[in-house]
């Protein structure tokens, strides 16, 4: 049976993963990793209060078809979730260091506050792709943002 879980930690949707009941819970981690960079030795997964084991594979679980897995991560293991945006007018890029589930939307309202300019001004590419208001909503991790990735930002002219 396919299987579609949305991996949520801390209350926000972080990861959606698409797999086999046959795949072990181990597998669905490494997925995790491969998205995240959260190493699969820090994750613990957990369904109904129960923690899920490497080495098990997800049936022996009686997952439904659209569950939702909660993610936590080893006690002392500091989630370090950042993106660089590289701004015309600067020297050196801006750090701006997120949530997992931080909205694109949400990265330009903070730049907007701290560039001191209008958020409607604001446009920011991602390996040369223009992230558009469809992509607001998106946590940048959605959009196959990874930690330490760098973006552009074009502020764009408003004329009255």
């Amino acid at each position: 049976m396919h299987l579609q879980l949305t991996i949520v930690h801390r209350e926000r949707n972080v990861v959606f993963v698409y797999t086999s009941d046959n795949n072990y819970v181990l597998r669905v981690k490494e997925y995790i990793t491969k998205v995240t960079d959260i190493p699969v030795s820090v994750q613990k997964l957990s369904f109904g209060g129960v923690e899920l084991k490497n080495n098990t594979k997800l049936k022996e679980y009686h997952l439904p078809v659209n569950a939702g897995i909660l993610l936590n991560l080893s006690q002392g293991y500091a989630l370090r979730y950042q993106v660089y945006v590289k701004v015309s007018f600067r020297k050196n890029p801006i750090r701006v260091r997120i949530g997992l589930g931080t909205t694109l939307k949400q990265v330009i309202q903070s730049l907007s506050s701290s560039l001191q300019v209008p958020a409607e001004q604001l446009l920011l590419s991602y390996n040369d792709r223009l992230l558009t208001e469809k992509d607001a909503k998106k946590a940048l991790i959605d959009l196959g943002i990874k930690s330490d990735e760098v973006l552009d930002l074009t502020v764009v002219d408003m004329w009255r």
